[in-house]
């Protein structure tokens, strides 16, 4: 069991996420050798599950994983927990898609193995310079109202007039997504690429309807709140 942190370590955490073992012991030696407290997690798949409240900053590889690093960053910044955790992702890749794919998903810098411990640490530095630590995130701001439908991002449930409705990940993606940005029509394509995370593939965007479809017919009447306008793409709207 972890031990707990004390405020001044909480200040100074890493979360350190990969499976080479030599690189995980190299770079927490050298990382509490510049007084910082670092946790390994060899599996990106169990970084959500962690207690990430006093984490300042994640650096991770993983990318070997069938669960990757990338679908880490991804699942940390679709959270309002945990998007405002710093992430810098350290990956054998140099290609520039990969790179521009990372600060796509959220990543704060990126940084291609081999590299020098003294940049490393000069990154770190760097982004816990910019990114100040974040208060916590209210209670209140983790529920979304729509009419009568209720969104709590924090467990991940949808209610309509109080009731609990039964979505499938999938379903519970497409409405978290709409109602986190209420100024922005998503097309098939962009909810696609944002749900599956499946960008550049080529399936039918049809299952982009299909799926908003057996939303809707969940929600019941209010599942009119889904918008579809012509030329625009899906948004959910306030009464």
């Amino acid at each position: 069991m972890a031990t707990p942190l004390s405020h001044s370590n909480s200040l100074r955490h890493i979360l350190l996420v990969d499976d080479e073992e030599h690189i995980s012991d190299l770079l927490t030696f050298n990382l509490e050798s510049e007084h910082f407290l670092v946790s390994v997690e060899p599996q990106a798949s169990k970084v959500m599950e962690h207690d990430l409240t006093e984490t300042r900053l994640i650096l991770a590889d993983a990318m070997s994983q069938s669960y990757t690093g990338l679908d880490m960053l991804h699942d940390l910044k679709s959270s309002p927990v945990t998007a405002h955790i710093p992430v810098i992702i350290v990956a054998h890749s140099d290609t520039e898609d990969d790179i521009l794919e990372a600060f796509d998903a959220g990543a704060d810098d990126y940084i291609s193995k081999p590299f020098s411990l003294r940049e490393l640490v000069a990154r770190i530095r760097s982004v816990l310079r910019r990114r100040p630590i974040a208060a916590v995130t209210s209670s209140s701001s983790l529920n979304m109202v729509f009419g009568p439908i209720n969104i709590d991002l924090l467990s991940k449930r949808v209610s309509v007039d109080g009731q609990h409705i039964n979505l499938t990940p999938t379903e519970y993606a497409i409405i978290a997504l709409l109602a986190k940005n209420t100024d922005h029509f998503y097309s098939r394509r962009e909810i696609f690429d944002q749900v599956w995370r499946q960008i550049g593939r080529t399936e039918n965007e049809r299952i982009v309807d299909t799926n908003v479809s057996r939303l809707r017919k969940k929600l019941g009447d209010a599942g009119g709140l889904i918008v579809n306008k012509s030329g625009y793409g899906y948004t959910i709207v306030r009464e």
